[in-house]
């Protein structure tokens, strides 16, 4: 019987940066380092390949051992997929192979190794949920909910999520019906209502709802942080506290004013109730509404942590001054007072912060740069964009001391702009855009994520989007090294491989403004999904394309590997 072999393309990188880091240590201290050497080298070698019946996938799978760990799943509705294998230690992966008892079931038996020292293996039994689809591009763990989810934020001392969520309610109007009218049914009146939920870590399950926020008809949930706040009594502890702003309009009029509210939560254990996997049941328990307090004239429309106060956005309302406002709280004596304010411009969608550094986005007056000076009390202006544009979402991206501020729009592009009050270009109180690219999504959440130290570079700091069409990706920093090569391999790869309907990719990938363009691109971005298409080539077109670009192979896997490594979500 022949066989026939398929190429099926993936995004996981079995190697490392250089060829040799996906061996262990005792493997690389063989003097040569060079798989040749290591294959006759048998009492050193492992075997790399285990088979699997326990990965959630009908045709079983593979599991690749190594530094780097990968499993292979063989699905009927995707085929082959390649998913990265994490240990709860990083741990890189000697050996494995099947397990299975009366009590655990079906697993693995695995030599765990993290590679850094001589041979220091530890043997764990492992296996894998039940629950989780491997027959996908991604793990997927499917829970019903039931409703509308909004927002989702991660509670890292409980290791629980909450959620806000909504769903339609009917509501019973006796005047609705007027006088002479047959009595007919009529269809049915609903309004949206909104609950925030308590998620339990690894499962999901359900183990609070707290629905007793006494909306009025119309209030909704606009934004859910969790958020560390320092009180005057304790002021070395940051206290955690999960902070959820909402928005009303009373009534339809063009003179109609809208109302928000300030509610904080904590997550405190239940005594005398079991909770999941043994352990004491949590809670959501109300610390303070802004409602006992004072009236809020103006929907909450984002919110953040600064240094240990609280950032809230609210407004605008007619007759405001300036739009929107921001405000900084202090938690004092169970109860929030206000510190500073700051008179923004239209309405501001996205805000974050980086110690005392604020970024937010409006709806027409593009991105801002703010600074807390705790010393006085006061919020200060440090450069604004100076065109018009429609922000949908901010964050922030660090590489080393180097600072910058990413900004989608609804044109479905992305900005990276910069504060550098000693550049040439610079002008007062103006940000500088270094980056513009087209994404063809239109991006509504932005989050930064560490990526693996490197002393050459310092700290660096990716962000991954989400977009509104259900897509996921991320942008991240690249030395300039690396970005001078991977950028030849760019521009080789868009003439060196047949693109789809023949369309030029750089041409796609250019900035496409609202306006007329009053400004020059900014074309230093790299579209990592062309430079992808190189790992699916064959080894002789690597060599060639890599030799017209005057560099190595092993070296443009390497620049591959360190941004595909650093922006992976395990």
């Amino acid at each position: 019987r022949s066989l026939r072999f398929s190429r099926v393309p993936h995004e996981v990188m079995l190697r490392g940066r250089e060829i040799w880091e996906d061996a262990f240590r005792d493997e690389q201290d063989l003097g040569d380092p060079t798989r040749r050497a290591a294959i006759r080298s048998g009492p050193v070698r492992h075997p790399r390949l285990s088979a699997l019946r326990c990965c959630g996938c009908e045709g079983g799978g593979v599991l690749v051992a190594g530094r780097q760990p990968a499993v292979v799943a063989l699905g009927r509705r995707w085929g082959p997929t390649v998913h990265p294998l994490r240990l709860d230690r990083g741990e890189g992966v000697r050996s494995a192979t099947r397990f299975r008892s009366k009590v655990g079931g079906e697993g693995l038996i695995v030599i765990a190794d993290k590679g850094r020292d001589k041979a220091r293996a530890m043997m764990k039994i492992c296996s894998l949920p039940s629950d989780v689809n491997l027959d996908a591009p991604w793990p997927v763990r499917v829970r019903h909910v039931g409703a509308t989810v909004h927002h989702l934020v991660y509670h890292a001392a409980s290791g629980c999520q909450v959620a806000s969520v909504s769903f339609s309610i009917e509501v019973e109007d006796a005047d609705r019906r007027p006088d002479g009218v047959p009595d007919e049914p009529l269809p049915p009146v609903t309004e949206e209502k909104f609950q925030l939920r308590l998620l339990a870590p690894y499962t999901l399950d359900v183990l609070d709802i707290y629905d007793s926020f006494e909306f009025l008809a119309g209030e909704r949930v606009l934004c859910v942080q969790l958020v560390h706040l320092k009180n005057t009594r304790t002021p070395d502890v940051l206290l955690p506290f999960v902070a959820v702003g909402t928005g009303h309009v009373n009534g339809e009029s063009e003179s109609a004013r809208t109302t928000g509210r300030i509610y904080l939560f904590e997550i405190v254990s239940v005594v005398g109730q079991e909770g999941y996997e043994g352990r004491s049941s949590l809670a959501l328990k109300r610390a303070f509404v802004s409602q006992d307090q004072q009236e809020i004239k103006g929907a909450i429309s984002a919110i953040s942590q600064l240094e240990g106060y609280l950032l809230v956005a609210q407004g605008p309302n007619p007759g405001m001054i300036g739009g929107s406002k921001l405000y900084v709280y202090e938690w004092v004596d169970e109860k929030l007072v206000g510190r500073s304010f700051y008179d923004a411009h239209f309405y501001i969608t996205s805000m974050r912060t980086f110690k005392f550094f604020i970024v937010f986005g409006d709806a027409r007056h593009g991105v801002h740069l703010l600074r807390w000076r705790e010393d006085i009390k006061m919020l200060q202006l440090l450069a604004k964009d100076a065109l018009p544009l429609s922000v949908m979402s901010v964050e922030f991206v660090t590489v080393g001391n180097a600072l910058g501020f990413l900004a989608s729009d609804t044109q479905r592009n992305i900005q990276l702009q910069i504060f550098a009050p000693n550049s040439p270009d610079y002008r007062r109180q103006q940000l500088l855009c270094r980056a513009d690219f087209h994404l063809g999504a239109f991006v509504n959440k932005m989050q930064r994520w560490p990526m693996p130290f490197r002393p050459e570079l310092g700290v660096r700091m990716a962000a991954h989007y989400a977009t509104l069409d259900g897509a996921i990706g991320a942008i991240a920093p690249v030395s300039e090294e690396a970005y001078r090569r991977l950028n030849a391999l760019q521009n080789v790869l868009v003439n060196a491989l047949p693109q789809a309907a023949g369309l030029n990719p750089k041409s796609w990938r250019l900035y496409k403004p609202e306006f007329v363009m009053q400004r020059r691109y900014a074309k230093n971005t790299l579209d990592g999904t062309l430079l992808g298409r190189y790992l699916h080539l064959d080894l002789s077109l690597q060599n060639q394309l890599a030799a017209i670009t005057y560099n190595t192979r092993d070296t443009l896997l390497g620049d591959l590997a360190d941004f595909i490594q650093g922006t992976l979500v395990q």
